[in-house]
């Protein structure tokens, strides 16, 4: 039953940004109806079952990484954290609106957990990751910012997801 509600919600999501491409991007009228079928969906998901979630960030493994972030031609927000990490448990609220207010914008949000193994730890690593919860932005697979949460207000966040879709145009 979970599933067939995941692939429900994803079948809708998929006719939302279907319907967004072939409209212009400055249709104000399609941006509208793509945030009334987010809220539908979102609603309908959590209507049937209100102990479960619809999660806008995507969970990636190191051996993913490539594939989803790398690959991706678009911008991406990487949340690196881990399960045990208290301010990434707390900050997850705040990365999920994000995800939800920039999908309309082609913004993709994926969540690597620290603690899942080594390629994870090297894919840290080789980012400059030092502290959780950390993030970076790509864009087209290149490496655009990263920074820790620890030393950036959720605005400055924002700023910089904003300041990489402006340049994005």
């Amino acid at each position: 039953m979970k599933d067939i509600k995941f692939v429900l919600v994803l079948a809708v999501l998929f006719t939302a940004v279907n319907a967004f491409c072939l409209e212009l991007k400055s249709d104000a009228a399609a941006i509208a109806k793509i945030d009334n079928v987010l809220e539908t969906a979102k609603s309908g998901a959590q209507g049937q079952n209100e102990n479960q979630q619809t999660s806008y960030i995507k969970e990636i493994s190191g051996a993913s990484f490539e594939k989803e972030v790398l690959a991706y031609k678009g911008i991406v927000l990487v949340d690196f954290g881990a399960e045990w990490c208290g301010p990434c448990r707390k900050i997850k609220p705040f990365i999920e609106n994000l995800a939800q207010k920039y999908l309309r914008n082609f913004v993709k949000v994926v969540s690597i957990d620290y603690q899942k193994g080594p390629e994870e730890k090297a894919i840290y690593k080789k980012y400059g990751v030092k502290s959780m919860p950390g993030f970076a932005i790509f864009k087209n697979g290149q490496l655009k910012d990263v920074f820790e949460k620890g030393n950036t207000e959720q605005s400055a966040v924002v700023q910089k997801i904003e300041n990489i879709i402006k340049s994005n145009l």
